[in-house]
C-alpha cells in the first residue's frame, strides 16, 4: 500500500518535522491504540501518520514495506521513500514494535557503531596488555635490585665488618711497600744449661 499525500494522513500543526536519522526519538501514542485496540496491518500507516516522523514532500511516498512476525507481535516495517519520474530512491526504514514506532539506522550509522565498538574494545585490550607489561618490567627491575644488594651484602655476618676488613687488608698492601721483619734471639745455637746439669 502506498499512500501520496493523503489529506487524512497530512502531519498536524501540532506535528514537528521529521528527523533525519535521530536514534534515539521514538514515537508512541496510547490515546489512539487503546482507541484502535493496538496496531495492526489495516492500520499500521494511519498510525505512522501520526508520528514525527511522518512528513510531506514532493514525490514522498509511505509504504507498508512488510510485517514480520515476532513472539510477542508482529513487527511492522514502514519504508519513506522518494520519486522522482521512473527513479524511485528509498530514504529512510521505521518499524513499529508493540505500537512504539522507531527509526532504523542507516548502513553507514551500523558499520560505524560496530567500528567504533571494535576500536572501544581493541584499546581496552592494549590498555590492559601495556599495564601488565609495565608491571611486569616493574617486576624484573625490583628483582634485579634485589639481586645487587644482596651482593653487595656481608657474605660473613658473623665476623663482622672490622674483623674482615682486618683479614682482607694485607690483600691490599702494594708488595713493594711489605717489610718482612726477623727477630733472632741472641742465644740460638748455644747449649741448654739446663740439658748439661742434667
Amino acid at each position: 500500500t502506498a499512500w501520496r499525500h493523503h489529506p487524512l494522513l497530512a502531519p498536524t500543526a501540532a506535528h514537528s518535522p521529521v528527523v533525519e536519522m535521530d536514534l534515539s526519538v521514538t514515537f508512541f501514542d496510547p490515546v489512539y491504540l487503546q482507541m484502535v485496540g493496538g496496531v495492526r496491518e489495516e492500520n499500521a500507516l494511519e498510525y505512522f501518520a501520526r508520528s514525527p516522523f511522518f512528513a510531506r514532500g514532493e514525490g514522498v511516498e509511505f509504504l507498508l514495506e512488510s510485517v514480520l512476525p515476532h513472539p510477542t507481535g508482529a513487527v511492522f516495517v514502514v519504508k519513506r521513500q522518494r520519486r522522482r519520474d521512473v527513479a524511485v530512491e528509498a530514504e529512510a526504514f521505521f518499524y513499529i514494535l508493540h505500537g512504539t514506532i522507531y527509526q532504523c539506522p542507516s548502513l553507514y550509522e551500523v558499520c560505524t557503531s560496530r567500528v567504533n565498538k571494535m576500536s572501544f574494545y581493541l584499546k581496552k585490550a592494549y590498555r590492559e596488555l601495556e599495564a601488565k607489561q609495565q608491571a611486569k618490567q616493574e617486576a624484573c627491575s625490583k628483582r634485579e635490585e634485589e639481586e645487587e644488594d644482596d651482593d653487595d651484602a656481608n657474605p660473613f655476618p658473623e665476623l663482622g665488618p672490622k674483623l674482615l676488613d682486618d683479614l682482607f687488608r694485607p690483600a691490599m698492601i702494594p708488595p713493594e711497600q711489605i717489610r718482612v721483619q726477623y727477630d733472632i734471639d741472641p742465644s740460638f745455637g748455644e747449649p741448654d744449661p739446663g740439658l748439661e746439669e742434667a
